[in-house]
């Protein structure tokens, strides 16, 4: 399930370039708001979570010292989970406090305008993404984490390692057949690497296109779950092309 956030901008303060942590905390602390336990359990579970959310849509932004403005009163971002339980929780905490769930981001306060839920995907068995978020993967070495970049065969092969227990933990099953992940270069953004300020440190991402061949469930895994690592701190989101 996909919803899209809509929020109200004022414009007379700059939206900070680094707004992941923030962003994530105000998520818990809707949910909080309607379901504490639910909240706590969500937070403190060391496993995957099974959702994911864009950056910030900021519509003919322009850019600033201090971080970006725009002339629009709107801003926006997408939000997934398979969990509808997660959802339902999250628009309910969200409507029942709309005065006192603010997004704070730095002098910024944002309140939210509407919730849109978008329809659903029928996916076949191949579909070719946009990164609505950077996506990343890293690994462990040293006691140092080092991030890997798409030109890397173990970019790759950590992402589809990453859809395999995502797709354990939606369907209670081992996924079985195979999985294809390649960069689509002609579609390139300008540019494709992205270091992101968050509360333990920066994390490095690559927003590139990605052609992904394997089960329909796995697709919808990929598109609700968000591929790769650090999905609930909002990387990694995915969409169609010809969408969004």
């Amino acid at each position: 399930m996909r919803i899209k956030l809509v929020f109200h901008y004022d414009g007379d303060k700059p939206i900070p370039f680094n707004r992941n942590h923030a962003m994530s905390s105000w998520i818990y602390r809707c949910i909080r708001f309607y379901n504490r336990d639910y909240s706590e359990m969500l937070h403190f579970d060391r496993d995957i979570k099974l959702f994911v959310f864009s950056d910030l849509h900021i519509p003919g932004y322009r850019i600033s010292e201090k971080g970006l403005f725009t002339d629009r009163d709107e801003v926006y971002f997408y939000l997934s989970s398979p969990r509808s339980e997660f959802i339902s929780n999250l628009v309910k905490g969200l409507l029942n406090s709309v005065d006192e769930n603010v997004l704070s981001l730095g002098k910024v306060e944002l309140k939210i305008k509407s919730i849109e839920t978008l329809k659903s995907i029928d996916f076949g068995e191949n579909a070719t993404f946009k990164a609505l978020s950077p996506i990343v993967a890293s690994t462990f070495q040293d006691r140092k984490t080092f991030y890997l970049s798409p030109d890397k065969e173990k970019f790759y092969e950590n992402l589809k390692n990453n859809l395999k227990k995502k797709y354990q933990m939606v369907y209670g099953k081992s996924y079985k057949k195979g999985i294809e992940i390649e960069p689509v270069y002609e579609k390139f953004p300008r540019k494709i690497k992205y270091s992101i300020k968050i509360k333990e440190g920066h994390v490095i991402g690559f927003r590139i296109p990605l052609r992904i061949t394997a089960s329909k469930e796995i697709l919808r895994v990929a598109y609700e779950c968000g591929i790769g690592e650090k999905n609930s701190m909002g990387f990694g989101m995915l969409d169609l092309y010809g969408k969004v």
